[in-house]
């Protein structure tokens, strides 16, 4: 399921909060953030964006600090 456009402009502005200096592994990231929610809401999940991500950066990367210091 693709996300809106308000959705995907939502995460880039939360990804700024990792600070993260290199734009190739900012990508990956967010790519990676990106594809976990579209199949969480293929799978159904049609909570706020912000719960949504929220739980996949806490499954696969440990929360805010596994992003920011590479779980």
């Amino acid at each position: 399921m693709t996300l809106t456009g308000t959705e995907l402009e939502w995460i880039n502005k939360r990804m700024d909060w990792y600070d993260i200096k290199y734009q190739e592994i900012y990508d990956e990231i967010a790519d990676h953030i990106i594809t976990a929610i579209e199949k969480e809401r293929q799978e159904g999940d049609n909570r706020t964006i912000d719960i949504v991500f929220q739980n996949v950066t806490d499954r696969d990367f440990g929360g805010y600090l596994g992003v920011v210091n590479g779980k």
